[in-house]
């Protein structure tokens, strides 16, 4: 399930790759059909931005509104 990746996260935060997308520092974990971008608060804290399932624009992903 999507929940157990995201679980993995703690035991291995640098699981996923860098993500790149309007200046946005974070990562990305893929799974199945959707992107998980995460980033980290603190060392302990990973900040699930949120879960994108890949045949949405990414463009029209609230998580990355410029004006917030």
């Amino acid at each position: 399930m999507i929940l157990d990746a995201i679980s993995n996260l703690y035991y291995d935060p640098n699981l996923g790759n860098p993500f790149d997308y309007k200046s946005v520092d974070a990562r990305k974990l893929v799974f199945r059909n959707y992107l998980i971008i995460y980033r980290f608060k603190s060392e302990k804290i990973v900040e699930i931005l949120t879960v994108h399932h890949h045949a949405r624009f990414l463009a029209n992903n609230r998580a990355f509104d410029q004006d917030e």
